[in-house]
């Protein structure tokens, strides 16, 4: 990966990438589809036509976001295979930027230190500006992470794991939901990232396999798996609970139509190619025409 894409996704790091990207791929266009909570602009790219239609979101988490760097070199990649590209590098900015610069918001800087423990460390912050955990905050699964919530000792806004007070309660997971329903694409692929490793596609009807226990610090180096983050095996996603929000780990797993998403898995970081992405993509081909499946009730 260029060391460009390695710039830090502060507000003016974006900037920079996106200007990376567009002098390196000239059939792109960006458009908004929304605002976050601090009134940040909400970004998507187009690029490719044709089918199938794919949807990939970065940065869910404060923490995680070298997502984001990943997908603008991916954006950034001279061909890409047949079929049109959504790319939504970062869903959560505000939350991004709070981890990176430590810098409070001034409409909410008693509740973010608050929300932190008293602490001016932010360098584990995972929620969007005002402590919602995003990737918490979709109808699928909502119910399963209060009970979580509840096991934590959580009650209201946190640096991780608060899934807000109601389904979509938050402007970042509306927009992204109000994208999909006007894209209609074939697949999304949300990244999430720990360690060293990139983690694509989830099982939204898996409960709580990572949050089962007390948060711990994830691990230095990726030479072994993590017991915590093992993925689980495959499984058919139904569709209608896709649709209506995504599930754990985000909107992961989308499928149109009577298909079902089957996709877990998870890849090494290595800063000197994209091989997050390609497998990534190669994933998303798969999910492009899934077999049928049985809707649950």
């Amino acid at each position: 990966m260029e060391k460009v894409f390695a710039t830090p996704m502060t507000g003016e790091g974006r900037a920079r990438l996106a200007e990376a990207v567009n002098a390196r791929a000239r059939d792109i266009t960006w458009f908004p589809f929304g605002r976050s909570i601090l009134g940040t602009s909400l970004l998507c790219a187009k690029r490719g036509t044709g089918t199938p239609v794919l949807l990939f979101v970065g940065a869910h988490h404060g923490m995680e976001h070298i997502t984001g760097n990943l997908l603008y070199a991916f954006l950034a990649e001279r061909e890409l295979p047949r079929g049109t590209y959504y790319v939504v590098p970062c869903l959560n900015p505000d939350g991004v930027e709070l981890e990176l610069t430590g810098a409070l918001s001034p409409l909410l800087a008693e509740r973010q230190l608050r929300m932190n423990g008293g602490s001016r460390d932010f360098s584990r912050w995972q929620a969007n500006a005002r402590g919602v955990d995003l990737n918490h905050n979709y109808p699928t699964g909502f119910d399963a992470y209060r009970s979580i919530e509840r096991s934590f000792g959580i009650t209201g806004g946190a640096p991780t794991r608060y899934s807000g007070e109601y389904p979509l309660s938050e402007p970042e997971t509306q927009a992204l939901m109000g994208l999909i329903e006007i894209l209609n694409p074939d697949a999304v692929l949300t990244l999430h990232t720990q360690g060293r490793e990139i983690f694509f596609g989830a099982d939204p009807c898996r409960r709580a396999h990572a949050c089962a226990q007390p948060p711990r610090r994830p691990p230095k180096a990726a030479s072994r798996p993590c017991p915590r983050y093992a993925p689980a095996p495959p499984r058919r996603i139904p569709c209608r609970l896709a649709e209506r929000g995504g599930g754990i780990r985000g909107a992961d797993g989308y499928a149109r139509g009577e298909g079902s998403a089957r996709a877990y898995g998870r890849v090494r970081v290595r800063h000197e190619s994209s091989a997050a992405l390609s497998s990534a993509l190669s994933l998303a081909g798969s999910l492009a025409a899934p077999p049928p499946c049985r809707r649950l009730p």
